[in-house]
């Protein structure tokens, strides 16, 4: 009896904790509580005289682009329904402002490493 109530308790634990997450693609992928607030703060900018000026603050905030992507899912309006990944890459190549944050560096590092393996193999 003592542990069907343990069994019990653990998985109204779990339904609760699932809840509180809300289940989103942020939550469940183990993003960063930077990189959701940065989205999160860009979503609430009002009179920004260029809309990509609101998530520059994102490309520092956010480190991969698997990060990116995931909590930019929530929020596909911001990027103009644009594949997060095209829209990361874009910015890095085309926005002077973001070419040397964090998410831009991570993002040459991908390049370079398939650079390097595609090398490798040929």
């Amino acid at each position: 009896m003592r542990q069907r109530g343990f069994v019990i308790l653990a998985a109204a634990t779990t339904l609760l904790l699932g809840g509180c997450a809300g289940g989103d693609a942020a939550a469940s992928s183990g993003a960063s509580a930077g990189c959701v607030k940065a989205f999160e703060d860009a979503t609430k900018l009002e009179g920004v005289s260029d809309t990509h000026e609101a998530l520059f603050p994102v490309f520092d905030a956010c480190t991969t682009l698997d990060e990116f992507a995931a909590v930019a899912a929530d929020h596909p309006d911001l990027l103009a329904y644009v594949d997060p990944e095209t829209y990361a890459r874009n910015g890095c190549q085309y926005r002077p402002e973001v070419a040397d944050s964090t998410l831009c560096a991570s993002a040459a590092a991908l390049d370079e490493e398939a650079d390097e393996a595609e090398e490798a193999e040929g």
